[in-house]
């Protein structure tokens, strides 16, 4: 379920956020630091919008699904986005696995 949804939120970043290429070798010559600053003005363009819209969707659907899939309620479900979903929010904004 997760993979089809993350391939067609990535594909967008891809598409709105193009990667650039110099296209002639005089191109590449000329512009070769102002190619590898946009690039890394573009990455970090793609991680910001992914951590800030997709990383909250998700990690909310993650607390969700499990909850279902272990047969909680609305009321349980409810109360468990309330304990974790900032807990695992802030893991995953800073990588880390476990307690």
């Amino acid at each position: 379920m997760f993979a089809p949804v993350s391939y067609k939120w990535h594909a967008f970043l891809n598409t709105r956020f193009p990667l650039i290429k110099p296209t002639t070798e005089v191109e590449k010559l000329l512009s070769l630091r102002h190619v590898a600053s946009s690039r890394v003005g573009t990455v970090l363009k793609r991680v910001a919008v992914d951590q800030t819209v997709f990383a909250p969707l998700a990690t909310g659907a993650f607390i969700v699904g499990m909850g279902v899939l272990e047969g909680q309620g609305p009321d349980a479900l409810l109360e468990r986005i309330r304990l974790q979903y900032p807990k695992f929010l802030l893991a995953g904004y800073l990588g880390k696995c476990s307690d």
